[in-house]
């Protein structure tokens, strides 16, 4: 997830904003260094935190889904008064 030694852990978003934000503010908390990797949309950064080139990411639920579906990611947190993911009635691995 992110990474308390000297090698700083890539952290991707697809936008600009609120995201990047709560990244930072999660790396402050939790005394880590992030480095931030912008992507032009959802899906490119989707595909780079399965295949480990960034090893966190704040994400929309329709950019998440697809992969917690298939296992290769785990969702830390949702920022949603309502339960997003059971509503589309995610099931994760056994």
């Amino acid at each position: 997830m992110g990474s308390a030694g000297p090698t700083p852990a890539a952290r991707g978003n697809a936008e600009d904003g609120n995201p990047r934000v709560l990244m930072a503010l999660f790396a402050s908390m939790a005394n880590i260094q992030l480095i931030h990797v912008p992507y032009k949309g959802g899906g490119p950064m989707a595909a780079s935190l399965m295949s480990g080139e960034t090893q966190s990411a704040v994400a929309t639920v329709g950019s998440s889904l697809p992969p917690l579906a298939l296992g290769r990611v785990r969702a830390l947190g949702v920022t949603s008064a309502h339960a997003l993911i059971s509503r589309f009635q995610f099931r994760g691995p056994a």
